[in-house]
């Protein structure tokens, strides 16, 4: 099992990524996670709480990290770019540790509504709910909340959280059709990518677990 950092805003993204990362890299996966408020950065550049973090990283001995950004809280802030640039200053940075990004438009249950077969499955649906395409919806999340209370009643008294997790467990990522648009289909390179370089550089302490080519 490969342990993984996630930078994120809250506890919801935790939770789709905790089951949707298996999906995309076929393995295991140990989320550790705090949201950007509990580092107690006031004040900071997202450039210079990244770098605080991938610095916490290094000297924990943690070898890959995972940054998300929903673009529809991200539009008057550091992109992407911005904060890889600001982590080329971290010694071991794309040796020691690495990071995959990913950017959802216009935010992270896009890519679960853009999986139909997944939302009908999680959350109880008959057949005769419809749902709609992602890219015919302005508010995801608040889509997959109408959808959920069509559902059974276990269903609508679950944490929401549970509910994402399950969402994105039976995602399939071939099916979702508007990867692109949605920023899914750049995400699901930058984690192979990143996956990928974490399993050549592999300390003698491997943080892969079965995942490493080495005990394969």
């Amino acid at each position: 099992m490969i342990s993984i950092r996630l930078v994120a805003e809250g506890f919801r993204d935790e939770a789709i990524m905790r089951a949707l990362i298996p999906q995309i890299i076929g393995h295991k996966v140990f989320i550790l996670f705090k949201s950007l408020k509990e580092y107690h950065l006031d004040g900071m550049s997202l450039k210079k709480k990244y770098r605080f973090i991938a610095t916490s990283m290094k000297v924990n001995r943690e070898f890959f990290g995972i940054g998300l950004f929903d673009r529809d809280k991200n539009k008057r802030r550091e992109g992407i770019r911005e904060v890889k640039e600001a982590l080329e200053n971290v010694e071991g940075f794309n040796s020691l540790f690495h990071f995959a990004f990913g950017e959802a438009d216009p935010h992270l249950e896009a890519w679960l509504l853009d999986d139909p077969v997944a939302i009908r499955e999680a959350l109880g649906l008959p057949p005769a709910v419809q749902i709609p395409s992602v890219d015919s919806v302005n508010d995801p999340k608040e889509e997959i909340e109408k959808l959920r209370k069509q559902g059974p009643e276990d269903v609508l008294e679950a944490e929401i959280c549970k509910i994402l997790e399950a969402i994105a467990g039976k995602l399939t990522p071939k099916r979702c059709t508007r990867a692109k648009q949605t920023g899914f289909a750049q995400f699901q390179k930058e984690v192979h990518q990143t996956f990928n370089r974490v399993k050549a550089t592999c300390p003698p302490d491997c943080p892969c677990g079965d995942a490493c080519p080495v005990d394969a």
